[in-house]
C-alpha cells in the first residue's frame, strides 16, 4: 500500500482533475463536443456497443445539432457529419441483412 503522503497527493490530483472542464467531456450539457468524443461515438456505432434506444437517439440528435450549427469549429462539424454517415451505413447494412433473412430481395455482399 502506498504511503499516506502518496495517497494524499493522488487524492488532490484527482479532485483537481475532476473539476477541470477538459475532463467533463461532451454530451453532459451540450457543447463542447470534441473530435475525440465524435471519434468514440463513431467507434461505438461501428462496433455496435450496447446502449438503450433512447440514449442512441439522443446522441444522434446531439451529433446532428453539432453538424448543423455555425458555432462549432469546421473540423468538429466535419467529424459530426462523418459520424452521421457511419451511423446511416450501419443502419443500411442491418436493413439489408434483415431483408436477406426474410428473403424479400436478393442482396449482394458488400
Amino acid at each position: 500500500m502506498p504511503s499516506r503522503k502518496k495517497r494524499k497527493r493522488h487524492r488532490r490530483r484527482a479532485e483537481a482533475t475532476a473539476t477541470r472542464p477538459e475532463s467533463q467531456g461532451g454530451w453532459g450539457t451540450g457543447y463542447p463536443v470534441t473530435r475525440r468524443d465524435l471519434a468514440m461515438a463513431r467507434r461505438a456505432i461501428r462496433e455496435n456497443w450496447p446502449a438503450p434506444a433512447a440514449v442512441r437517439a439522443a446522441v444522434i440528435a446531439d451529433i446532428c445539432e453539432v453538424a448543423l450549427t455555425d458555432d462549432a469549429p469546421l473540423r468538429v462539424q466535419i467529424s459530426a457529419v462523418r459520424t452521421v454517415i457511419d451511423a446511416e451505413a450501419v443502419n443500411q447494412r442491418a436493413d439489408l441483412a434483415e431483408r436477406a433473412i426474410c428473403g424479400t430481395r436478393k442482396v449482394w455482399p458488400t
